[in-house]
């Protein structure tokens, strides 16, 4: 092996010990009980653990921001007391897992609910 081959190797070796690995993503289910503000919640699991989870990629008001309390109701409505699944692969340094809250939906109660409604049972007809 000539001496360009063996930079380029040990090169190669360090690079790939130096880069990153993705972490692995962490499922679990459980209902929402709690939403903090407008990017955290606390989820309760099937074993009644408690955890708190950081919507990644969200960076919303805190509570005594403007819009903080507008930011947390929104949240809330969306994932208060809905049974959800969790995706984390890190926690921050609050001890916080961060990751994503995942909801099921049901798109045709929702449209039922809107003014949609009325095109669905149309097209059910036809």
């Amino acid at each position: 092996m000539n001496n360009s081959a063996r930079i380029f190797s040990a090169s190669l070796a360090i690079l790939l010990f130096l880069s990153p690995i993705p972490a692995a993503a962490e499922t679990y289910t459980g209902t929402v009980v709690r939403v903090l503000d407008g990017d955290t919640a606390e989820v309760l699991d099937a074993s009644n653990t408690p955890h708190r989870v950081r919507l990644a990629g969200i960076d919303a008001p805190e509570k005594a921001q403007p819009f903080g309390a507008k930011s947390k109701q929104n949240l809330l409505s969306l994932v208060g007391g809905r049974q959800v699944a969790v995706d984390w692969t890190k926690t921050d340094r609050y001890g916080r897992q961060v990751g994503k809250i995942l909801v099921e939906v049901d798109i045709l109660a929702d449209l039922k609910d809107g003014d949609s409604y009325g095109a669905t049972r149309k097209q059910a007809r036809e």
